[in-house]
């Protein structure tokens, strides 16, 4: 892709993969049911594929990792840890490389022969108006909730508008999460569900002032909570940009001699998708803004973790990686097509992205601990059936923790009965089948059992 105008410190961009990108949408409606504590979350690894993703740079680093280790522990540095470890292992395929040293610098340095390597600077890119988010979850979910407490049968949407001439973009101006009587005690929201005690004829609005928020009650009822906003993520000036700010901190950083990579990647973000929107900013412009010619940075790469759809219509998570080379004649550390081509060949899709990472709930979810795999059963021509377990169900139905004929039901739906019926009626294992489990693509191993039915009942009397 050739470089747009005003990137002038760009020679070529390369992706290394397709991905399809969406902007929110200015209304989207939410079933009731699923409104929950708000919490942002990011698509990233299960424990257990954290912990040998850790194991494997551990070997490549020779020596335990214990910064990464504390960040790993904390749910605020988690993702960010996660990210680091997805680089770092992803790097150790195209050659040599060592880890950040115990007393500092940056975050991996990358071999491509004897005498040529590239510092390599890690970041991962958390949303920057998270709490902003948070917040308008939350009051969302309070004013649902008086609804429902007054009795307003009808429904009662909000939308966020924000600060439109703020430099940042539509920043919103919202109560903090512990501020829930704060904002229901206002005069305005007061005198608004005042109003919703009565029957209500036509649509009723307010729009708060002393809140960028917009109250709509309308007399006709939904299964939906309305609730909608501009995107908060659209800067209108360059050096207000996520990326750029990234950018600009790393580049600060450190200061080595050699070559320097910087590479940003996000699976939350939007400031990391390549707008076409010429009302958007776009990553060139970004980044010829944040990196002077005459820099020591030769190269950024940024990485999008997003979810595709494959051709049989699955929903899966990819990263897609786009390589910015800086211009030969603008960095004093420039680096040769072979190297380039060998930084465009990372692969972040070695490990499938699997579960939400939260930054704000420190203890991890027991599914989110183990790799799973998907439970099946089948009837074969000679009259048996084969099971096939994952392993964590099969160790949790023998622990007593789960139960397997549940583990086969649809949620909420009664036990499946076919499964009660071969595990109630005598049925008997004649065939037992380890398969090999992938912790890379997050599946567990599985359990494959063969049921046959059972002998004849030649000890029962014959029903007369």
């Amino acid at each position: 892709m050739p470089a747009t105008k005003g990137a002038a410190l760009f020679v070529t961009a390369t992706t290394s993969e397709k991905s399809q990108s969406t902007i929110y949408a200015r209304r989207h409606p939410i079933p009731l049911k699923s409104i929950q504590k708000p919490i942002i979350q990011r698509q990233m690894l299960t424990e257990e594929q954290a912990a040998e993703l850790l194991r494997r740079c551990e070997a490549i680093a020779h020596r335990k990792l214990e910064n990464l280790r504390g960040n790993l522990r904390r749910a605020e540095t988690r993702a960010a840890a996660v990210w680091e470890m997805i680089v770092f292992e992803a790097s150790s395929q195209l050659g040599h490389v060592e880890y950040e040293a115990p007393s500092g610098g940056p975050d991996l340095k990358l071999h491509f022969s004897d005498n040529r390597f590239a510092w390599i600077e890690i970041a991962y890119q958390n949303p920057r108006f998270e709490d902003e988010e948070r917040r308008s979850n939350a009051v969302r979910e309070w004013v649902n909730l008086e609804r429902q407490r007054i009795g307003f049968p009808g429904s009662v949407s909000c939308d966020f508008f924000g600060e439109l001439n703020n430099p940042a973009g539509p920043v919103r101006t919202l109560p903090s999460l512990h501020e829930r009587k704060v904002f229901l005690r206002d005069p305005e929201v007061l005198a608004f569900f005042s109003r919703l005690k009565n029957p209500l004829s036509a649509i009723h609005q307010i729009t708060l002032k002393r809140w960028t928020v917009t109250l709509t009650a309308n007399p006709e009822p939904s299964p939906f909570l309305i609730s909608g906003g501009t995107v908060q993520e659209s800067p209108r000036i360059v050096q207000e940009h996520a990326v750029y700010r990234k950018l600009v901190k790393k580049r600060n950083q450190h200061k080595v001699e050699g070559p320097r990579v910087i590479c940003i990647g996000s699976d939350t973000s939007r400031a990391v998708v390549q707008h076409k929107s010429h009302r958007l900013i776009n990553l060139e412009r970004v980044l010829s803004a944040a990196l002077s010619p005459g820099g020591s940075i030769s190269a950024v790469i940024i990485v999008d973790i997003a979810v595709s759809q494959t051709t049989v219509g699955v929903s899966v998570r990819k990263a897609t990686a786009q390589l910015y080379p800086i211009d030969a004649k603008l960095t004093r550390y420039p680096l040769s097509n072979k190297e380039l081509e060998v930084l465009a060949s990372l692969d972040f899709n070695r490990w499938n992205y699997t579960y939400a990472l939260s930054r704000h709930v420190e203890e991890v979810p027991a599914y989110m601990l183990r790799t799973s795999n998907r439970l099946s059963m089948a009837a074969k021509s000679d009259g048996s059936v084969t099971l096939c377990i994952p392993g964590p169900e099969l160790l949790d139905a023998l622990a007593g923790r789960k139960s397997l004929i549940n583990a086969y039901s649809a949620p909420e739906s009664p036990p499946d009965q076919y499964l009660t019926y071969l595990l109630g009626s005598g049925w008997r294992i004649v065939s037992c089948k380890y398969i090999q489990g992938d912790v890379q693509k997050g599946l567990s191993e599985l359990i494959e059992l063969t049921l046959a039915p059972p002998h004849e009942r030649v000890y029962a009397r014959r029903a007369s």
